[in-house]
Parts: C-alpha cells; sequence; structure tokens
C-alpha cells in the first residue's frame, strides 16, 4: 500500500496537480503588487504597483479597496499610498 502512496505522490508533482492554492476571483496583495486567483486555482499577478510607482513618479502600494460585511476584504488594487491605511495591505 506504501507504493501506491508513493505512486500518487509522484504523479501529482510531475504533473504540477498539486491542488488548488485559492478561490476563482480572489484577490491579495503580493510582494510587488496585486493578484488574483485565476481559474486554475492559482494566484496570478495582475498588477505591478512599482511599476505604478515609477509611471506616476510617486509611491503606489497595493490596498484592500473595499470590505465584505462579514469582515472579509473583497478587492485589492495598486492605490496612492497615503490612500492606503495601515492594516489595510
Amino acid at each position: 500500500m506504501g507504493w501506491l502512496r508513493l505512486a500518487v505522490l509522484m504523479l501529482s508533482v510531475a504533473c504540477g496537480c498539486a491542488g488548488v492554492d485559492c478561490h476563482v476571483g480572489e484577490t491579495r496583495c503580493s510582494e510587488g503588487g496585486v493578484e488574483i486567483c485565476n481559474g486554475s486555482g492559482r494566484w496570478a499577478e495582475v498588477a505591478d504597483c512599482r511599476e505604478v510607482s515609477v509611471e506616476q513618479n510617486a509611491p503606489w502600494t497595493c490596498c484592500a479597496l473595499s470590505a465584505r460585511e462579514d469582515g472579509t476584504r473583497a478587492l485589492h488594487a495598486c492605490l496612492p499610498a497615503g490612500l492606503c491605511m495601515e492594516g489595510e495591505r
């Protein structure tokens, strides 16, 4: 039975089927920008706030735009750093 577990583990690693990281459509702040959960359940960068900062010649950062009634954040985006309250990133 141990060989079966090993075979399943090796197969999942070989095909990249390690599982789902997120729920499709979720957003979050990454180290340098904004990520969205794609249709495969993997995080993908959609905006690099560092690039926006260079283009705008001012500091921009990833912030939570709105909050749901249950207290979870609903959307993230690059905004001017002064508009982002601490703890909303």
